[in-house]
C-alpha cells in the first residue's frame, strides 16, 4: 500500500492502435477490456505548472 496525499494517481501505457494506420486505441486487456470514463486531461507537476509526460 503506497501512503500518499496525492488524491489522484496517473499511470502511463503503451497505447495500441486496433489498425497500425488508424487513429482508434485497442481497448482490449488480457483479462477483458476497459473504458474510457471521461476525458482525457494533462498530467501536470506537483506545482501545477508543468505537464508531466
Amino acid at each position: 500500500k503506497a501512503i500518499s496525499g496525492e488524491k489522484e494517481w496517473y499511470f502511463f501505457t503503451h497505447r495500441y492502435r486496433r489498425y497500425p494506420n488508424g487513429a482508434r486505441p485497442n481497448w482490449r486487456a488480457a483479462s477483458g477490456y476497459w473504458k474510457a470514463t471521461g476525458s482525457d486531461k494533462p498530467a501536470l507537476t506537483s506545482s501545477g505548472m508543468q505537464k508531466v509526460g
